[in-house]
């Protein structure tokens, strides 16, 4: 199969969702980040993009969406993954320099492939996308709150360490005046939620992408001396449970081979939906 890149224009946009590779509930952000493009080109929208979506067509159509993000990602829809091909050129390309890829697993891993050589992989894993579309079976809640001024040292702590135990980032590397920043607009938006044990946070979640098709919980990071004790558990489940009552499913995921966490997530009420993949890349010069 023969598939060519183009951006997707916006008649593409609205026949995207109707297309086999967002069918999966695991496609959440895809499927928002949709909906907001289709918002920001409406009449009287102008502001920047925040990246760009672009289609990989076959004679049959459409097969497989791919969103570079401004920030560094870029990611992949389901579909065949042979589909990827025509990425190669664009991440070598004017998207050279990207840092992630995440998305369905057998368009990451056959795109990983092939840019080849060209890059160093420290970091490739299969990353369960789980979810949760009621709130039967929801695990404990607990009190929670949202996150708050006095909270940013410990966020901004609590961030560094999460990059470095999962991710295999460098503390060191992080722009720790930019992280801050962002710490700081997470929880003023209300999107950084706490949970305190003794007076002190022990553990907390960020709210990512939120819309018509779901909301994504990202970030959650337990204190090493806390672990053990149900706390990610309850965390995710009484912000899953105060999500529900908006959006129509809640979606995570995380390296499969965390086996504690994946617990806790399914403890939550979470299942499984799809195999992720993500590719952590570092480029020659």
């Amino acid at each position: 199969m023969r598939t060519v890149a183009r951006p997707l224009s916006p008649e593409d946009l609205d026949l995207a969702l109707l297309t086999p590779c967002l069918a999966s509930d695991a496609q959440i952000y895809l499927k928002n980040r949709i909906e907001e493009e289709r918002e920001r080109l409406s009449v009287g929208k102008g502001e920047l993009a925040e990246g760009e979506f672009f289609g990989l067509f076959s004679s049959q159509g459409l097969e497989l969406l791919a969103w570079f993000d401004r920030g560094g990602a870029l990611v992949l829809s389901s579909g065949d993954p042979e589909a990827v091909k025509p990425l190669r050129r664009l991440c070598l390309g004017s998207y050279r320099g990207l840092r992630v890829l995440i998305g369905s697993g057998g368009p990451v891993q056959r795109l990983t492939e092939l840019l080849g050589n060209k890059v160093e992989t420290p970091l490739c894993r299969s990353q369960p996308f789980l979810v949760l579309d009621s709130p039967e079976g929801l695990g404990p809640t607990c009190s929670v709150r949202p996150g708050k001024e006095e909270d940013l040292p410990w966020l901004v702590s609590a961030n560094l360490r999460l990059n470095d135990e999962d991710l295999g980032v460098d503390p060191a590397r992080v722009d720790s005046v930019l992280l801050t920043q962002r710490i700081r607009d997470r929880f003023e938006r209300g999107y950084t939620w706490v949970l305190d044990e003794g007076g002190r946070p022990v553990c907390k979640l960020d709210i990512g992408s939120c819309g018509t098709h779901g909301a994504l919980i990202e970030g959650v990071f337990t204190e090493p001396e806390a672990r053990g004790r149900g706390h990610a558990t309850s965390l995710v489940s009484s912000v899953s449970k105060a999500l529900l009552e908006t959006y129509p499913r809640v979606g995570l995921h995380v390296g499969r081979e965390n086996l504690p966490a994946v617990r806790a997530y399914q403890h939550a009420g979470f299942r499984e939906a799809e195999d992720f993949w993500l590719v952590r890349l570092e480029w020659g010069l």
